[in-house]
């Protein structure tokens, strides 16, 4: 993603491509931050965040399933809120504090950062801070698998 990309740019390429999240590189290709979807919900806790507090105003719809009719409601409300804000850049939303690792790093460590950051990818860059690719917690589950279980011949 480029920094000039909106929610709606990102959020068409995470469902074309199948993903949750993106690094935001500037022209250079240097990462200045990363973008996911919980991310571009975060819209009520940035809404939260402006002069106008909207504490009293937070939705409940994510805290418990509730397939009634008043979560229906409720979802019709956060969509029709969510929705002006598809244009605001991705920057607007991103993280900037990026949890990444070199080429190098061990497995432990990619697990360890995973685990103490709380989050569900790591950035793969290099020295310039160039994304090189990214490691999920899938990726992490899908080589323990693997490596627990080797296919036999």
């Amino acid at each position: 993603l480029h920094p000039s990309e909106t929610l709606a740019d990102a959020a068409s390429l995470f469902l074309r491509e199948q993903i949750t999240g993106a690094p935001v590189v500037d022209e250079h290709g240097i990462c200045v931050g990363i973008l996911s979807a919980t991310d571009i919900l975060s819209f009520e806790e940035k809404r939260a965040e402006q002069p106008v507090a909207a504490a009293a105003h937070r939705p409940h719809c994510f805290d418990t399933w509730d397939p009634g009719s008043t979560w229906w409601r409720e979802f019709g409300r956060v969509r029709d809120e969510i929705r002006p804000r598809l244009d605001e850049s991705v920057v607007e939303f991103m993280t900037r504090d990026v949890v990444s690792v070199t080429e190098d790093t061990s497995l432990g460590v990619v697990i360890r950062q995973m685990v103490d950051a709380h989050v569900h990818r790591v950035l793969v860059l290099d020295s310039a801070r160039r994304p090189q690719g990214i490691i999920s917690t899938m990726d992490v589950l899908a080589a323990l698998l693997r490596a627990g279980h080797p296919r036999q011949s």
